[in-house]
């Protein structure tokens, strides 16, 4: 992340490289982690749709819903627990708490994606599992179908999600939260 040039006193401008905190970093990080599950998913989704599910196919949806049991949501609540709360607090001191009477904050859109991650996350698991114990092949597929759509729907919302954080979000992190406030998140 760059700032825009300073004027180092001298009578020319330097760009100067703002160094990422390690604790943004590793949020940073984990989201490109995440982002590779998210398009594996995002593939697999797409083939369901149009080939069917297969035991493979099912074993990397499975694999998906794992990964966003352990990583996304423990993520996600370290986010909640340890950033947000601050990061608000920040926003509202240096952007003016009137700013923000009528419309959220960054921060609370993201809380809002978190919330419906895990009730779309909740609602496509569901639908899967129901699926397969559906003896009758036209409600499965049915099923499978808004499983599926819906799947589509969390990757998008995901994407945008990690979109909006490590570019927005992370970078008003880095702007308004001290150095000793980050390290007690890390």
């Amino acid at each position: 992340m760059t700032d825009a040039p300073k004027n180092s006193g001298n009578g020319t401008d330097e760009s100067v490289e703002e160094k990422i905190h390690p604790y943004i970093q590793q949020l940073m990080n984990e989201h490109q982690a995440a982002m590779q599950k998210i398009v594996q998913f995002e593939v697999v989704i797409n083939e369901i749709r149009e080939k069917g599910v297969d035991q493979d196919k099912a074993n990397i949806v499975n694999d998906f819903f794992q990964f966003f049991n352990n990583n996304l949501l423990v993520h996600n609540e370290r986010e909640e627990k340890f950033l947000f709360p601050v990061l608000n607090q920040k926003i509202l001191q240096n952007e003016g708490e009137e700013l923000y009477r009528e419309k959220p904050t960054a921060v609370e859109l993201l809380q809002s994606d978190h919330v419906g991650a895990i009730q779309l996350g909740a609602v496509i698991f569901n639908l899967f599992g129901l699926a397969f114990r559906l003896p009758d092949p036209n409600s499965r597929l049915l099923t499978i179908d808004l499983a599926t759509e819906q799947a589509l729907e969390l990757v998008d919302l995901l994407k945008l999600h990690i979109e909006r954080e490590d570019n927005i979000v992370f970078p008003l992190a880095q702007k308004y939260i001290d150095e000793a406030d980050l390290n007690k998140m890390g």
